[in-house]
């Protein structure tokens, strides 16, 4: 529940994920841009930083041409593409093969779970069977974030289960 912008709040935050990112050995801070008013504050910490691309439920940072205009500001910054939101905006998947293809050198991570509808953004893939999003893992050479919710702590291991065996 922030809006990052130059002031004592975010400093606060972004201080505090700085010491974490140091702390644990961390690759990359991920944030999200619809909640960015202020994208300098960012330059007084020394982390790589990314973004992910947006849901159905956002107004922006969705498109390519969104996500370029953060591109243009941040020259440095990785992008996280998140499948599912992919597939929330465009049930094609043309989406995910244009920021493929755009962003390819920018992609650091792979978000991953499915999609059934909006009440629930990040559904099981074991559920859906939704393979043609784990498809797109076999594109990139990048590590996979699994995002799925689950209901019983048992559904861990099966949706890990179910992508691994997509994979092969």
């Amino acid at each position: 529940d922030i809006v990052y912008r130059n002031n004592h709040q975010t400093r606060d935050t972004l201080d505090k994920i700085e010491k974490i990112y140091y702390e644990i050995g961390a690759e990359l801070a991920v944030v999200h841009p619809d909640v960015i008013e202020d994208w300098e504050i960012f330059s007084d910490y020394k982390m790589n930083w990314a973004i992910e691309n947006m849901d159905v439920l956002k107004d922006k940072y969705k498109t390519v041409e969104e996500l370029k205009t953060v591109f243009e500001k941040k020259s440095d910054w990785k992008l996280v593409i998140d499948l599912n939101h992919c597939y929330s905006n465009d049930k094609t998947m043309k989406l995910a093969d244009d920021i493929i293809s755009n962003f390819n050198d920018r992609i650091a991570e792979i978000h991953l779970s499915g999609f059934a509808d909006s009440s629930k953004l990040h559904d099981s893939l074991f559920q859906t069977k939704q393979d043609f999003i784990i498809d797109y893992c076999k594109k990139l050479e990048v590590p996979i974030i699994i995002e799925s919710v689950f209901d019983q702590f048992e559904d861990i291991k099966k949706e890990f289960n179910y992508i691994n065996n997509q994979l092969k």
